[in-house]
């Protein structure tokens, strides 16, 4: 497949596709946590949205190592066992 002048495998599409998917439970795990811990540390909202983004990139990261090791075990190679 081709996409702005250069080649792109399915497997780059399917990290991406894991990774943004990631991102967007990551943010909203992030922003559900610190409502949580705002209940008992009493922080500000902009804290609230910080940890929505971190957890965005946590969960963006986590998605496409998950993605990444799914592309390897079904990919034919050496089994264990």
């Amino acid at each position: 497949m081709r996409r702005g002048g250069r080649r792109v495998s399915a497997e780059s599409i399917q990290a991406g596709r894991a990774g943004c998917s990631g991102a967007i439970l990551g943010g909203i795990a992030g922003v559900v946590l610190s409502a949580v811990i705002y209940r008992y540390v009493q922080w500000g909202p902009a804290m609230t949205l910080i940890m929505g983004a971190l957890g965005a990139m946590v969960g963006a990261r986590i998605s496409q190592a998950l993605a990444a090791r799914r592309r390897r075990s079904s990919s034919g190679g050496r089994r264990r066992g």
